[in-house]
């Protein structure tokens, strides 16, 4: 009797991880050049103006957390893929799906950061025209 393979149709670990990779390293980018370079100049803007929200601060203070400590969140992902390469025998199934859907959030939250940090930007600014 002729039993599907189901081990066919799963890809490659080095392949998965290298895309998965391929799609973080331009939103890091871009956020890193963000909080370098432009989160100072926005933060001189609010002080400027007097823009005093809380819920863009909270959002300065994860980006802020994220950027310092990104070496240890790092190191402490790996170490989970690590693991689940190392010890788990269903990982091969999900591999795929669970760095394709954790590129897909990364993305996103940098875009959404982003975002509201422009429209920050944008409601302050008429202030500093007074």
């Amino acid at each position: 009797m002729n039993t599907p393979d189901s081990g066919k149709d799963i890809e490659a670990r080095w392949r998965t991880y290298l895309k998965g990779a391929a799609f973080l390293i331009p939103a890091l980018s871009i956020l890193a050049f963000f909080c370098v370079f432009l989160l100072p100049k926005l933060q001189t803007i609010w002080r400027d103006a007097g823009f005093d929200e809380s819920s863009a601060r909270s959002a300065l203070h994860v980006a802020a957390f994220i950027i310092e400590h990104g070496l240890v969140l790092s190191a402490t992902i790996i170490l989970i893929l690590v693991l689940l390469e190392w010890r788990s025998a269903r990982w091969p199934r999900y591999r795929r799906a669970s760095v394709d859907v954790a590129a897909f959030l990364v993305n996103t939250a940098v875009l959404v950061f982003i975002t509201a940090m422009f429209m920050t930007a944008l409601i302050s600014a008429p202030a500093l025209l007074k």
